[in-house]
């Protein structure tokens, strides 16, 4: 978390003081010893290329990560990734955007405009004509 403080560009990026207080908390109490790493808070996002024979593309998103603009990443999708207070991710489409989406919960591609929110789920994959390419959403 530190090194996630430390690497922030904006206030947005840092890890909340909650975030702080649930980590430094058993350390404080004597239930974790400061030697002992800790456990991940939330879970970690893994996106991918979902196309399977171009060049692998892996970005990963930690649980310090509150959101993460797309279309700053190698993925250039023009979406926002955003953390809920309960650890929950969705997309939020960029102005101006159609992204298509399909999951397993899903029947097919459906195209989502500007400003919708998408729930993120595990085996999501998205695309837009901006794109670099579809981008796959895995939970570890």
């Amino acid at each position: 978390m530190l090194e996630a403080r430390l690497r922030a560009r904006r206030i947005e990026d840092r890890p909340t003081p909650e975030t702080w207080r649930q980590a430094l908390l058993p350390l404080a109490s004597g239930q974790l010893s400061p030697t002992q790493p800790l456990s991940p808070l939330t879970p970690r996002l893994i996106i991918q290329n979902a196309s399977p024979l171009a060049t692998p593309i892996i970005l990963a998103i930690d649980e310090t990560q509150h959101f993460v603009d797309l279309s700053q990443t190698v993925f250039r999708l023009r979406a926002t990734l955003k953390r809920t207070s309960e650890g929950n991710f969705f997309l939020e489409i960029h102005n101006g955007v159609i992204l298509r989406a399909k999951s397993s919960q899903t029947q097919g591609w459906q195209s989502y405009k500007e400003m919708s929110h998408i729930p993120v789920v595990d085996g999501l994959i998205v695309f837009d004509q901006g794109a670099t390419c579809p981008a796959e959403f895995k939970e570890e």
